[in-house]
Order: structure tokens, then sequence, then C-alpha cells
């Protein structure tokens, strides 16, 4: 029997977007526990970047740890594997506890093989088992009672080894070169040559430990249909390019890595994360990335997003995959335009009646007002919040000696300017350039923070999807 899979990743939470703390991802959260419940996945994996920094904030935790307690009545064993925005420690911090809810968290590389590799069985099966094991508590003393409840709804000791089983699940995080032990090389060439040829070692080792236990649990009769899958968090070759939101918070192993070298053919499905759109990786129909839930910047704004179901047995050229797309929560909409064309977008995305985050681009050289004084009270009061106001004539105010496209200054922020103006004009200066840019930034940011707090004190910043969500 085919295992059922729900595939996602780079969730990304406790993310910021102009110093907004993404509130949205709460709600994909509960669809995404809706979904779970309408399919009735035997695993759900979440390859990768968890969280967005190594030290999420706290909510993020409370976000996270509150969808896991209320999923566990649906008896999905789910999988949370570490990304490069992931800090490895965290995320196994509650391993212990989270194990015995059936909830597998692997942050760091697992040097013994066996402990990477996760039993997944049917679902059906699995709730027989703690329908079972909560009725044999009844005839248990008081004082069992806990511990009986705990091991039937968790599976630990609930007769699981009995269920039918659905696959395996090699649980591979991020890779660091540190925890590949990488020697230093000469070149960059030698050094991702060494780094492809330790992921490719390591994954063929895990297709073999996997074929073993499929043997020594007798899981490996044809009639069986046992998927052995996999995980994997890094740029796979032929993948596409990456946005300007993949950062490299861990050094290593971001290098383009080519699928057919790496991933061992015993695999029946690869769940990739890091990249941000869904993508088939080398027109294998088994190896893809599911792409983030939610658009994570501007420029991912008016791209689709989707979770993966898939249905894996023994044979990879079998895997059925269906996609399923999230709905948009919050819009980000990059307007950009004369000051009429924008006041009649921000006009319509009012009239929308959607919770937006607007980034503008006024592009009329010849405006002399306010920009914010005219833009601003149109949303006022409304579920539209301008994020960043830009001027494209402040943008091209300036002259540099090499040549910069109109695209290029669009995404130069203020500080990106200050340094190319400096850079140009380094021999004319008495301070070195990292002190001056250091002092533009402290003015920059105080200037940025005194007009976000006139605009919140006039009641031209609506705060109502904050509100909503706190």
């Amino acid at each position: 029997m085919a295992m059922k899979i729900l595939h996602s990743s780079d969730w990304h939470l406790g993310k910021h977007l102009f110093k907004r703390r993404r509130r949205d991802i709460i709600d994909f959260l509960t669809w995404f526990e809706d979904r779970m419940r309408e399919e009735e996945p035997d695993v759900v994996i979440v390859a990768g970047d968890i969280f967005d920094t190594l030290a999420p904030p706290h909510e993020a935790g409370q976000w996270l740890y509150s969808f896991l307690g209320r999923v566990q009545d649906i008896g999905t064993t789910i999988v949370l594997v570490a990304g490069n925005h992931d800090s490895f420690d965290y995320l196994e911090l509650t391993q212990g506890l989270l194990d015995s809810m059936r909830i597998h968290v692997v942050g760091h590389m697992k040097k013994n093989p066996r402990e990477a590799l996760i039993p997944i069985y049917k679902l059906s099966d699995v709730r027989k088992a703690r329908r079972g094991a909560l009725d044999a508590q009844q005839s248990l003393p008081n004082t069992q009672n806990s511990l009986s409840t705990q091991r039937a709804l968790g599976g630990v000791g609930a007769g699981l080894e009995a269920c039918i089983p659905a696959g395996i699940v090699a649980a591979v995080p991020y890779l660091p070169e540190s925890e590949l032990d990488i020697t230093l090389k000469a070149s960059v060439e030698e050094k991702e040559r060494e780094v492809e040829e330790h992921m490719q070692a390591y994954y063929e080792l895990l297709a073999h430990e996997a074929q073993e236990l499929k043997k020594e649990r007798g899981w490996d009769k044809p009639e069986d249909d046992v998927a052995i899958v996999t995980t994997g968090h890094f740029f796979c070759a032929g993948s596409g390019s990456l946005t300007n939101d993949i950062r490299p918070l861990h050094i290593g192993t971001l290098v383009q890595i080519g699928v057919n070298v790496i991933f061992d053919e015993i695999y029946s499905y690869v769940a990739m994360g890091h990249i941000h759109s869904k993508k088939i990786i080398g027109g294998k129909q088994h190896i893809r990335y599911s792409g983030t839930p939610i658009p994570l910047t501007f420029e991912e704004g008016t791209k689709k997003k989707y979770i993966l179901v898939v249905e894996a047995g023994a044979n990879a050229k079998d895997t059925q995959v269906r996609e399923i797309e999230v709905p948009r929560f919050l819009e980000l909409v990059l307007l950009e335009g004369t000051v009429e064309e924008l006041k009649a977008g921000l006009e319509k995305l009012v009239a929308a009646n959607k919770r937006a985050w607007v980034d503008i681009l006024c592009t009329e050289t010849n405006f002399a007002g306010n920009l914010a004084d005219e833009l601003f009270p149109i949303v006022a009061k409304s579920q539209v919040d301008i994020l960043r106001c830009r001027r494209d004539a402040f943008l091209t105010s300036f002259h540099t000696e090499r040549e910069i496209s109109q695209e290029e200054l669009k995404h130069m922020s203020p500080h990106d300017i200050c340094k190319e103006i400096l850079e140009q004009q380094k021999d004319k200066l008495t301070q070195p350039i990292e002190k001056l840019l250091s002092c533009f930034d402290e003015i920059a940011n105080a200037v940025e923070e005194k007009e976000m707090s006139k605009r919140r004190e006039n009641k031209l910043f609506d705060e109502n999807y904050e509100e909503a969500e706190a």
C-alpha cells in the first residue's frame, strides 16, 4: 500500500518584512491543519527552514508547538528537518518529548544512519492501535492510566509494530560543511566536488540501511509496496535561480548539487526544501521542491503557492503527486507609477477589502509634494498597510561613474546608494567608508522611526491587522 505524504517546506516562522512580523503564517497553519484532517496522510514532511532565524522570537515557537498540539488527534506522523535558517540545537531541544508523540525533529546530521530512519505506518492502522490502547487503559489501575494514555496517543507501546507498514523516511536536514567533515581545499571547485561526494555517500548509506531495515522487519515483499523516501535542504542543479530572500545563515553546502549524482534510485520520493517555488528537479517527477506556503517577499507576491500530496510506493516510477494551491491570507503588492496611478491602485486595494501590504515606487520625477501625505490617508482605517514608499526621482538624483540601470536602482536600499557614492568619492574622503556608512545608517534609521511614529500618531498608518492577530 502506497505511503501518503503531505510535503511542505520553508515556513520561516517569525519572518519580518520591513520590520513588520509576518502573522499570516498563523492562517496558513490553521489551513494546513484542515488539509491534514481532509487528506489523512500517513506522514507530514516539512523540509527545512521551519523558522526564519537562528534565534526565533518566542511567539514563533508558540505558533509551531500550538499547531503540533492541535493535530495530535489526527494520528499522522510528522517529520521536521532543519534548514539553513534554523538553529539545529533549538529544533532538537524538545526532541525527547516530541518523539513520544510521533513528531520527529532532525536538526543535526545523524552519524549513526539508523537514527535517521523513521518507520511510517498506515494511518488507518495507527488509529486502530490507538483505540485499542485507550480501551485497554480502562482495565488498568488509576496510577497507570496517565502513562497508558500517553502511549496510546503517542504511539509508544501502542502496538505500532503490528500495524501495516507504509514506508521509511530517511530524514536528512541541511548539511553544513562542518557536519560533512569537509577538508580545506585549494579551490572552490575542489571543495564543491568534495561536498557533492560526501552528500552522495551519505544518501547511499541511508538508502542501504533503509533496505536492510525493510528486510529485518519483513517489509521487503513486493506486495508490501513499502516506500523509501528522503529529504534534502539545498540548491539542486536545474532548480532555477535563487531569490533575494534565500540567505546563507549557515555557511556552506549552498552550492548547486546534481540530483543525478547524489540521490540513489532506491528513493521513491525526495522531499526538498530551500527553493521558494515549487519545482520538479531534473525532469524527475519524484524529486520536488514544494516551495514556501506564503510569499515571503514582494517579488514573490504574484506567485501561487502550494503544498504537495504524494502517493509513494516501492518504485519511483509509480509515485504520484498532486498540488494543492494555498489561498492568499495576506496580499503583498508592488505598486509603481505616477502619483495618480498610485492613488488609483491603493483605492482599488481598499475597495477589495483584503489584507494587503504595499511597497510603493513613485516614478513621477516632477512631483514636488509630500508623497506620504498624498497616499497614507487613502489607506487609513482599512486593511491595507503601506510598508515602504519610495520616489524614483530621489533614486536617480545622484550621478555615478558606472552606469546603473533603472531596474537595479529599484532594488537598491538607501545604504547601497550611499555606499555607491562613497566608493566613487573615496579619494576625497577624510574618514573611512565603513564609519561614514555606519553614521548614515544611524541617521536613516532614526528618520524612518520618526516618520513611522508620526504616521501612527496621526492614525495614517493602520494597525488593524496587527490588533486582529494579537
